[in-house]
């Protein structure tokens, strides 16, 4: 039975937290006299397959706090409990949704677009994640806070303590209400279910369509007698010890260093992270891509450091035109730079005004000098998810003053309650006369080299976010001079506009869930304006069936213009105008089962030759304790001169052992043919105490051939004071 899917999902549920003077103890089982006298909250609505249903099994919850954190219990019913499903421990693995799942999503800052996640299955893996701007998903945030899950005869149930201080709240001065959504993954039905029922085309992360938590406001009369508590402060220091070696051909290195992370917090007020000598042994390496365009590839930022707030240094458009992209600071390609020391300061003035300060500093390396990099932020809550902000970045050189470049920008968004979002920016780039050239995707082609004068930038998108029809409407312009040696901008000196018209019915019968149908088209232009470098149009439409089959299909015509030569391996691309086609399908097995796989085929016109390409993807859980998956991408580009083919080739490989939620080692291998690179790592993580973990990582990169080219052992130990 369908309930009334547009009232229930713009009537935003309220719960209320209740004050507890005895937290109950995090076993999993919700037996505690505490959870005996709250207040039981429900009425969960289907997400998939069938939008807008009641849910066959009943999910309830409970909230308690007290002067320290929030406590979530959560009962979740199955009508046939020997069939949950927990086939992975291994922390933060997206793989936990595949399994039986809850998902606590919390916006403690209210703005309607930032979420702190905490994910529990039932066998008791743990995530937690950062969600910024509703869209992306941060993994590789960690924070500090307890689970535990427990197998029942009506099913499954979890316990939940999240600190305030995790939070960023401030027992003194807690917020009358925070954004609060639960969903729960059933696996044997391949469904989702939320309490806060978060509709197409608004992602798992939407804090707009959130819930509200009430009842936090009345902790400060909780607070006589407790002066830690009443001081407001959380301090948290993390030093490590590292210890191994390097090998570089023929330079052999010990390793031995020590460093620190310090972070005090005031709730939201003010937050200080401080970094000396930061080390990122233990961060996950990249996957294995090969660049066939024209364009720089995007890379994620993964450290910690870096990654904590970066909510509130977001601007421009990800992954094309951002104004920070923080692997530019300690990152220079491949090549890690040493970082001397990373400073964060974040304030709120106001509740709706935030303010926020990174500078960090590297020592010479791979011929670089010391070099200071500073990012200013101030961002204003409009309501509702709308805000307007200012931005600064600037790169300086400490041996040569005009070594330097500047970028100052404003920016703004408008949500309304009716899903149509108004997103903007503008910026401004000074670049000294002494800059060294940027690097790839600093600045993309057809930048140019002028000293000391200002280029301008700017974007505006308008989109409407509707169950049924989702239009949307995009242009940039960027000066062929902007430069922001500290973001990721793929392409200036160019007018670039778009639009495109999503059409997304939903049968959700005969097996059938939805179709999804999209066309549209775009123009680039020169920035004067006097010549069509580029157009393109296109459609795409995707199958999705209920039990969690999916196939899609696309097409597009391409023409391109090459200002500047460039290469794929062997192949140099000539300069010149290019008409292309392009067609791709994909298909893909339900997610949630044991075995289940993705292959994706194309074939193009490349640039006066041929491409024909294939991807396929494997994951399999065949026990709790072990998770596999592999990703190969092949293809053979092919020109009227047998000389220039190409096969190319990648390979990203990883098993995931998961001994226990606090126990687990991943090995990951690596291929690229293009770069003749074979790269294994093996990263043992134990995490022995909340927030304290033992990392024992080895990597080793290898030409295919088998010669050594890079080969590392290190053991790192970080230590969180106080527990």
């Amino acid at each position: 039975m369908l309930a009334p899917l547009c009232a229930r999902a713009d009537a935003r549920p309220t719960a209320r937290a209740s004050f507890t003077r005895v937290p109950p103890r995090i076993d999993g089982l919700l037996d505690d006299e505490a959870w005996r006298n709250a207040t039981p909250y429900g009425g969960f609505v289907e997400r998939r397959p069938l939008l807008g249903a009641r849910p066959p099994e009943e999910t309830t919850f409970y909230v308690l706090y007290d002067t320290e954190a929030l406590y979530f219990g959560i009962r979740c019913i199955d009508s046939e409990p020997s069939k949950v499903r927990g086939r992975s421990v291994q922390r933060d693995s997206f793989a936990l949704f595949s399994d039986d799942a809850i998902s606590i999503k919390l916006d403690p800052l209210g703005d309607r677009r930032t979420t702190l996640g905490f994910a529990l299955s039932a066998s008791g893996a743990q995530l937690d994640y950062r969600g910024i701007n509703e869209s992306e998903f941060r993994v590789e945030f960690d924070a500090v806070w307890q689970a535990a899950a427990r197998r029942t005869p009506f099913g499954w149930s979890a316990e939940l303590r999240i600190p305030l201080s995790s939070l960023g709240i401030d027992p003194r001065a807690p917020p009358a209400r925070i954004g609060l959504n639960l969903s729960r993954d059933h696996s044997r039905r391949n469904a989702t279910y939320d309490w806060s029922l978060l509709r197409p085309p608004f992602g798992p992360i939407a804090a707009s369509l959130y819930g509200d938590l009430l009842g936090l406001d009345e902790l400060p009369r909780h607070l006589s007698g407790r002066p830690r508590a009443l001081s407001g402060l959380s301090l948290a220091i993390v030093p490590y010890a590292l210890l191994g070696f390097r090998l570089l051909p023929q330079h052999p290195q010990d390793v031995a260093t020590a460093g620190l992370d310090a972070r005090l917090d005031r709730g939201e007020v003010l937050s200080l992270h401080l970094s000396l000598n930061t080390d990122f042994a233990q961060v996950d390496l990249d996957d294995q891509r090969i660049n066939l365009g024209r364009f720089g590839l995007f890379f994620p930022e993964k450290r910690d450091f870096f990654l904590r707030d970066l909510e509130l240094f977001t601007f421009g458009r990800p992954q094309e035109a951002q104004l920070l992209q923080t692997r530019r600071i300690g990152l220079r390609g491949f090549d890690v730079l040493p970082l001397l020391d990373g400073l964060k300061l974040l304030g709120r003035l106001r509740r709706w005004l935030r303010l926020g300060l990174l500078q960090a500093v590297t020592l010479p390396a791979a011929g670089t000098p010391y070099t200071l990099y500073l990012v200013g932020r101030a961002q204003a809550e409009l309501g509702g998810g709308s805000n307007l902000g200012v931005m600064v970045t600037h790169r300086q050189s400490l041996q040569d003053r005009d070594d330097r470049n500047l970028v100052l920008g404003m920016d703004g968004a408008w949500r309304s309650t009716g899903g149509l979002l108004l997103q903007a920016f503008a910026l401004l780039s000074l670049t000294g006369p002494r800059a060294a050239p940027p690097e790839e995707a600093a600045g993309g082609e057809g930048r140019g080299a002028h000293a000391d004068q200002f280029a301008p930038g700017l974007g505006a998108e308008a989109s409407f976010r509707g169950l049924l029809l989702r239009p949307q409407l995009r242009y940039a312009y960027y000066h062929p001079a902007l430069r922001a040696d500290l973001g990721f901008f793929r392409r200036v000196g160019v007018h670039d506009g778009s639009a495109s018209l999503a059409i997304e019915p939903r049968f959700q019968r005969r097996g059938v869930e939805r179709l999804s149908i999209a066309a549209g088209g775009g123009v680039v232009a020169t920035a004067d304006g006097t010549q069509l470098l580029d157009w393109h149009a296109g459609a795409r439409a995707d199958l999705h069936w209920i039990m969690g089959f999916a196939l899609s299909m696309s097409g597009e015509r391409v023409e391109e213009t090459v200002q500047a030569p460039f290469s794929v391996g062997p192949i140099q691309i000539r300069a010149g105008r290019y008409g292309m086609n392009l067609f791709r399908a994909a298909g893909s097995t339900p997610a949630v089962w044991s075995v289940s796989g993705s292959v994706s085929t194309e074939y193009r016109d490349y640039y006066g030759g041929q491409l024909l390409g294939l991807q396929l993807g494997l994951q399999t859980r065949p026990l709790s304790l072990l998770r596999a998956e592999a990703g190969v991408e092949l293809s053979r580009i092919w020109f009227a001169d047998p000389r220039e083919s190409l096969h190319t080739g990648v390979l990203n490989g990883r098993v995931a052992l998961g001994f226990t939620p606090q126990l687990g080692l991943d090995l990951f291998l690596g291929w690229n043919s293009v770069a003749d690179l074979v790269r294994l790592q093996g990263r043992l993580r134990f995490r022995y105490a909340e927030g304290s973990d033992l990392f024992v990582v080895y990597q080793h990169d290898l030409s295919a051939g088998g010669t050594s080219r890079f080969q590392t052992l290190l053991v790192k130990v970080t230590v969180r004071w106080p527990q």
